[in-house]
C-alpha cells in the first residue's frame, strides 16, 4: 500500500519516528513523507527520492493580510482588534500554515472590548468560527452600527445588546443556528437599516418588529423556514425599502401592508405559495421598483395596479398559473426595467413594451 504522511513544524527526526519508523516508510514503494520544518538538519535521513524546497518567511505586512483573510475574510480588521491581530501574526513568525490556522481558529473576542463606550461602529462580520460575543456589549451604548453578519457559529445574541437604543444600522444576515432574535427588539427605535437575510432557522418574525418606528429598510430575504410576519408591520410607516424574497414557506402577506405609503421598493421574489396579493396594493403609489417574480402559486393580479403608475422596474417572471398580463400595465409608461421571463402560456405582449427602449 501506497502511503502520503504530512509532519507539519518538524523541529528533530526523532518526532517523526515517534510515528512511525522512517524505515518503515521507505520500505513501501511508492510512499511520500511530506515535513515542514524550519531546520533542514530534520530531514538529513530521508532516502534517496529527497526533494528540498526552501520557503522563505512571510514579512509582518504580508503575515497580517494572509491572517486577516483567514480570521476575519475582509480587507482589514476593525480598530478594535488591530493590536491583538499583531500580536498574533508575531507570535507565528512568518509561518503560513499557522496563520491560517489561527485565523480560521479566532473564536472569542476580549471581555475588553465592553470598555469601549465611545465606540460608535462594531464591525466583525464574517468570523465564522466565533462562538460567543463579549460579555458586557451592552455598555456600548454609543454604538450606531453593529454588523455581525456571516457570523455562522454564534448560537445566541447577549441580552444586554436590547441596551444598545442609539443604533441605527443592525445587520445579522447570514446565521444558520440561531433560532430567534433578541426578546427586546422594540427598544431599537432609532432603528433605520434592519437586514436579517438568510437566518435560517428563524420560524416566527417577533411582533417588536413593528414597534421599529425609524425603519427605512428592511430586509429579510430567504429565511427559508420562516412561516409567519407581524400583522402589524404597516405601522413602520418610514419603510422605503421592504425584501421580503426568497421566503419560500410564507404563505400570506400582512394586510396592512397597504399602509406604508412610503414604499419604494417592493421585492417578494420567491414567495413560492402565495396565492394572492394584498388588498390595497393599489395605496402604495410611490413604488418605483415590484418585484413579484418567481411567485408560481399566484393565480391573479389585481386591478389596482393601474395606481403604481411612478413603476420604473417591474418584475413578474415565471409565472406559470397565469395565460395573460392584466391591461392595467399599459399605464407603466414610466417602466424602463420590464422582466416577463418563463411566461410558457403568454400569446401576446402588452402595448407599453413600445415606450421602452431596448
Amino acid at each position: 500500500n501506497k502511503t502520503i504522511l504530512v509532519f507539519d513544524n518538524v523541529k528533530n527526526q526523532s518526532q517523526i519516528e515517534d510515528v512511525v519508523p522512517m524505515d518503515g516508510i521507505f520500505a513501501s514503494n511508492g510512499s511520500t513523507l511530506i515535513t515542514t520544518t524550519q531546520d533542514s538538519k530534520t530531514t538529513k535521513y530521508g532516502g534517496e527520492g529527497i526533494c528540498k524546497i526552501n520557503v522563505e518567511e512571510l514579512d509582518e505586512e504580508i503575515s497580517m493580510k494572509l491572517f486577516i483573510t483567514h480570521s476575519y475574510g475582509q480587507e482589514n480588521l476593525p480598530n478594535e482588534l488591530v493590536e491583538v491581530g499583531k500580536n498574533i501574526v508575531r507570535a507565528c513568525n512568518g509561518l503560513q500554515l499557522s496563520l491560517k490556522v489561527m485565523g480560521s481558529k479566532l473564536t472569542l473576542l476580549s471581555n475588553e472590548l465592553g470598555n469601549l463606550t465611545s465606540l460608535t461602529t462594531f464591525d466583525i462580520s464574517w468570523c465564522l468560527n466565533l462562538k460567543l460575543l463579549p460579555i458586557k456589549l451592552g455598555n456600548l451604548t454609543s454604538l450606531t452600527t453593529f454588523d455581525i453578519r456571516e457570523c455562522s457559529s454564534l448560537t445566541s445574541l447577549p441580552n444586554d445588546m436590547n441596551n444598545l437604543t442609539s443604533l441605527t444600522t443592525f445587520n445579522i444576515e447570514g446565521y444558520s443556528s440561531l433560532t430567534s432574535l433578541l426578546n427586546e427588539l422594540g427598544n431599537f427605535t432609532s432603528l433605520t437599516i434592519f437586514d436579517i437575510s438568510l437566518y435560517l432557522k428563524l420560524t416566527p418574525l417577533p411582533n417588536e418588529v413593528r414597534n421599529l418606528s425609524s425603519l427605512t429598510s428592511l430586509n429579510i430575504k430567504r429565511c427559508s423556514s420562516l412561516t409567519l410576519l407581524p400583522n402589524q408591520l404597516g405601522n413602520l410607516t418610514s419603510l422605503t425599502t421592504l425584501n421580503i424574497d426568497g421566503c419560500s414557506r410564507l404563505t400570506l402577506l400582512p394586510k396592512d401592508l397597504s399602509n406604508l405609503t412610503s414604499l419604494t421598493t417592493l421585492n417578494t421574489d420567491g414567495y413560492l405559495r402565495l396565492i394572492l396579493l394584498l388588498k390595497g396594493l393599489g395605496n402604495l403609489t410611490s413604488l418605483t421598483t415590484l418585484n413579484i417574480g418567481r411567485c408560481s402559486s399566484l393565480i391573479l393580479l389585481p386591478n389596482e395596479l393601474i395606481n403604481l403608475t411612478s413603476l420604473t422596474t417591474f418584475d413578474i417572471k415565471e409565472y406559470s398559473s397565469l395565460i395573460s398580463l392584466p391591461n392595467e400595465i399599459d399605464n407603466f409608461t414610466s417602466l424602463t426595467t420590464f422582466d416577463i421571463r418563463g411566461y410558457s402560456s403568454l400569446t401576446s405582449l402588452p402595448n407599453v413594451l413600445s415606450n421602452i427602449t431596448f
